[in-house]
């Protein structure tokens, strides 16, 4: 499985890609989890990215879930694309970082090994800045009140019609109200404009 499709743009060999993680996993700051020290559990990112590296995180309670044949990268590649997010999500911008990766052979889906793709990353995080910028009533909302000054980008609110957000759970929230695809959508397009010298660079032909 591989819920991204990156693997599929890999086989055509296009080398530049922005991969966006719409994911219900939040990306943990480096307090928690340093990508240096240790591989990652599942509460600290979505488990589809570090199966691209030959990483296993995924639960053996996830029936249907299968990344083993996921590995197009090298697992010592990993830390650096992991640290790179985790620094644009503390820079209060976006979760969004590009890296230039090579692959390594597999066989299964028919990739080669030395290949080489700049891929710009967008993982759904909470976007420190935008948040900032929020009028009273919807940041009392959208905000959790556990974590008002963004410090920790996993600390989502836990009630109300924003809960869980922007990480929204994709098992029971998969049909969203107005207010929350509005406010979603308010804040992924901010964060494009914010980084939007990172997106030209990775469309320019």
């Amino acid at each position: 499985v591989d819920n991204f499709n990156l693997i599929s743009m890999l086989q055509r060999r296009v080398e530049n890609i922005v991969l966006f993680i719409n994911t219900e996993v939040p990306l943990v700051n480096r307090t928690v989890w340093d990508p240096a020290e240790r591989d990652p559990t599942y509460s600290d990112l979505d488990d589809d990215i570090p199966a691209f590296f030959g990483i296993e995180v995924w639960k053996d309670t996830q029936p249907g879930y299968f990344y083993m044949k996921n590995t197009v990268f090298n697992s010592s590649d990993f830390p650096a694309v992991a640290a790179a997010l985790q620094d644009a999500a503390a820079a209060g911008t976006g979760a969004i970082a590009t890296t230039r990766l090579t692959t390594v052979a597999n066989d299964w889906y028919g990739i080669q090994a030395g290949f080489q793709a700049s891929i710009t990353w967008v993982y759904l995080s909470r976007v420190c800045s935008w948040e900032a910028r929020l009028a009273g009533e919807v940041r009392g909302q959208a905000v959790s009140p556990a974590d008002p000054g963004c410090l920790d980008p996993a600390t989502r609110p836990g009630k109300g019609v924003f809960k869980n957000f922007p990480n929204f759970d994709t098992g029971s929230q998969l049909q969203m109200d107005p207010e929350q695809a509005n406010l979603l959508g308010s804040m992924a397009g901010w964060a494009v404009k914010a980084n939007a010298e990172i997106y030209r660079a990775a469309l320019a032909p």
